[in-house]
């Protein structure tokens, strides 16, 4: 994800600025507290406004639950416009509310902890972004909205997305 978004906000003529966030964690308090602190020294910089920020839910190394919810609130308080939530070890490992995490964005695969098949991810998108997202395919539903145009991108294997259901339903009957 970090490589993907500097490559497109660097050639956008943008910058990237990552915090470096306390290891080890003591505590939920204490690395809420210090990412507070990086947070505000970060925004109070004198640089450009923070456009975007993008959260893990689950790191991945270290491999640790981050309080998504508070960081997205610390977030919104430092004048931060938009945050994006990569959900990748999220879903299916940790319980999610996209509501309350309130994150502009939330994103997350479904073949790590939901066994469906590699490609087959979500997307959620709070409703006032919608008309700003398009599939990065251009095909014949341009400009029907994102959910349209992503039906028919051209020639494509559409039996991964075809696996939800049951991997759904497998959960549902083994993991109650």
């Amino acid at each position: 994800v970090r490589k993907c978004f500097s490559h497109y906000f660097v050639g956008a003529g943008g910058a990237v600025c990552e915090l470096e966030l306390p290891f080890p964690v003591h505590s939920k308090e204490g690395f809420l507290r210090e990412t507070k602190r990086a947070l505000h020294k970060l925004c109070s910089g004198g640089a450009s406004p923070i456009r975007l920020a993008v959260l893990d839910h689950v790191s991945s190394m270290p491999s640790m639950l981050l309080p998504v919810e508070e960081l997205v609130k610390l977030c919104r308080c430092c004048g931060i416009q938009l945050v994006f939530v990569d959900g990748a070890h999220g879903l299916g490992n940790v319980d999610v509310d996209v509501e309350a995490i309130d994150a502009d964005f939330y994103v997350s695969n479904l073949h790590k902890w939901m066994f469906a098949p590699p490609t087959v991810a979500v997307m959620h998108s709070k409703a006032e972004h919608l008309a700003e997202l398009h599939h990065p395919i251009v095909s014949h539903n341009l400009g029907k909205g994102i959910a349209r145009e992503s039906e028919w991108v051209g020639t494509r294997d559409y039996s991964a997305l075809l696996c939800v259901p049951e991997a759904l339903r497998f959960l549902a009957e083994e993991i109650p």
